[in-house]
């Protein structure tokens, strides 16, 4: 529907209202219908206003589109800018996803992706508020309003994109081996465990990955981390896989028992998550992304956390 004939089809609306009050002006029985056509006249009068501020594609499946300027005036980017306050979603509960985020002995929350939203905010030139949420209800209440982003080290996948978008990634992640020292040259890649007398440690209970690349192993699934790496440095199991940056923390902390094979066999790219409808915002965000990736801010982080960095555990003193 272009705008030229949407206007013709309003006037002749008009027209067929203005005949149907003349009637109702002849009957003084049927208010109901001169009533309705009150009620009509103040429908089209929202839709003729409405026409100047919504724009229709001239292609013939009438696509209606908001116009830039009320794109731009309901987006994220412009509320936070308004708020003077940018608001993230974070799940620091689950330790397996250290060191993107967690909490120091001091229960301040540190890690790469707090830093990272710190960066963010001042770049927005605003202030950063951290809502922490569980993992199960980020997205949800991402989509209720409760924050303006997720940056949770949260791994794209197809499945979450159907109902929110990401950014472009700022981390690429993916499973890696950790190996006992002493199998060095032994074990090279996960093809290597891909046998039926190899054990495996791993504490990711629905990890898909682990059936498809090495279905002959022996999988144990722990409830921690530490207790499968233990396990590998006691000799109990041939490997521990986890995602990139946990192993590289525990090869950073047993370099006399532990080897890291930090060439992931898996795809995990690692984004920002923002509600769907807000190009704006999204705009900004990746810009931001390409820019601290440009000027080595990005880089900074990374060595920060993910090469520097350093887990300890009570056990591992004993």
């Amino acid at each position: 529907m272009t705008r030229e004939s949407g206007r013709r089809e309003i006037t002749m609306r008009f027209d067929m209202i203005n005949d149907v009050k003349e009637k109702s002006y002849h009957n003084k029985k049927d208010r109901g219908i001169f009533d309705l056509g009150k009620s009509l006249r103040a429908i089209l009068f929202v839709v003729v206003f409405a026409l100047g501020t919504i724009s229709c594609s001239n292609n013939e499946n009438g696509t209606v589109t908001f116009s830039p300027d009320s794109l731009s005036e309901m987006s994220t980017l412009n509320t936070i800018l308004k708020r003077g306050k940018l608001i993230v979603g974070m799940d620091v509960s689950d330790i397996r996803y250290q060191p993107f985020e967690m909490k120091n002995a001091n229960g301040e929350l540190v890690g790469f992706d707090v830093d990272l939203a710190q960066m963010m905010a001042e770049e927005l030139g605003v202030s950063l508020e951290i809502v922490q949420t569980g993992w199960d209800g980020i997205i949800p209440a991402l989509i209720n309003r409760k924050f303006d982003v997720i940056i949770s080290g949260m791994g794209v996948t197809t499945e979450r994109n159907k109902v929110i978008n990401y950014s472009d990634p700022y981390y690429l992640s993916g499973k890696c081996l950790l190996i006992h020292i002493n199998s060095a040259g032994i074990i090279t890649s996960y093809r290597d465990l891909n046998a039926e007398d190899m054990i495996v440690a791993t504490a990711f209970y629905s990890d898909m990955a682990l059936d498809r690349y090495i279905p002959n192993a022996g999988i144990i699934r722990y409830n921690s981390d530490e207790e499968a790496v233990r396990d590998v440095i006691e000799g109990n199991a041939d490997a521990y896989i986890a995602d990139k940056a946990r192993v590289a923390i525990y090869a950073r902390s047993y370099p006399d028992n532990t080897l890291a094979l930090l060439t992931p066999f898996t795809y995990e790219p690692i984004a920002i998550g923002v509600r769907k409808g807000d190009p704006d915002f999204l705009n900004w965000i990746n810009n931001f992304i390409k820019i601290i990736n440009g000027d080595g801010r990005l880089a900074m982080l990374e060595q920060k956390w993910m090469v520097d960095y350093v887990y300890t555990t009570d056990w591992d003193q004993e």
